[in-house]
């Protein structure tokens, strides 16, 4: 039998059992190996998000997995989370933030491209904003602006970005013309060759690789690209940091 406690002991314990029970559990947030957001479930009734930027106004915010579109809570742009599989040329933009597949017989030229998880395996030659993985499996120019959250270049395919890259990692296999601008790792693997100027917070390089250009190495380079104002400008400090704040 166990012994009475105090009163005021017995208060406390109360309390304390009463807010374990009714405290709620903080979301557990993880990276996926393709690099999704994932927010878990605390609950069986309540469904895994992960993490969507709008098209738009680059607002971030959390959208159930299952969901097949969603709208943004800033701007209330239209977003689309259906994935894409491209088999013909085309010439549509894409604005889709579920994955895109250009398949060997597949392109798309002269659009922009907007999406997660890109992987071309065809011909693109256009503007790209991918919230994923880049995947290039086929030679390609990328003729407008590039960013996205990993960049891998396969062997025996060069690519080239006139006007750069950015990205948060970066595994070069095979040719890339271009500058780059990098927040993580940048790695040069022994069949690869990068033409043009690296800048990371660190830059690999394998027996065998080749970097054609200035090398800088900075800590906190910070490529995430900035929330817009519903008008015109961008948001305040405060602003943008109570947006994180709410996401994460």
């Amino acid at each position: 039998m166990s012994p009475l406690l105090p009163k005021e002991e017995s208060k406390g314990h109360l309390l304390s059992g009463w807010l374990k029970r009714d405290t709620p559990k903080r979301s557990k947030i993880i990276t996926t190996p393709k690099g999704d957001v994932i927010k878990k479930a605390n609950h069986p009734h309540e469904p895994e998000k992960r993490l969507v930027r709008c098209f738009d106004c680059n607002h971030r915010q959390w959208v159930p997995i299952s969901a097949e579109s969603t709208q943004c809570g800033r701007c209330s742009v239209y977003i689309s989370m259906g994935d894409l599989v491209i088999k013909n040329p085309s010439s549509q933009n894409i604005r889709t933030r579920g994955d895109v597949t250009v398949e060997k017989r597949g392109s798309l030229i002269g659009c922009d491209i907007a999406c997660h998880n890109l992987t071309v395996m065809g011909q693109i030659s256009g503007s790209v904003d991918c919230s994923g993985v880049a995947h290039f499996k086929h030679s390609s120019k990328v003729m407008g602006s590039m960013h996205c959250k990993h960049l891998i270049i396969e062997k025996r395919c060069e690519i080239f970005f006139p006007q750069g890259v950015m990205a948060e990692e970066v595994d070069v296999y095979g040719t890339l013309i271009g500058n780059v601008l990098c927040s993580g790792v940048i790695r040069i693997y022994p069949t690869a060759s990068v033409i043009g100027d690296a800048t990371a917070k660190s830059i690999v390089m394998k027996d065998g690789g080749v970097l054609t250009g200035m090398m800088s190495i900075r800590q906190n380079l910070d490529i995430t690209l900035p929330t817009k104002k519903r008008s015109t400008g961008f948001l305040t400090d405060t602003d943008a940091a109570e947006d994180d704040e709410d996401q994460l």
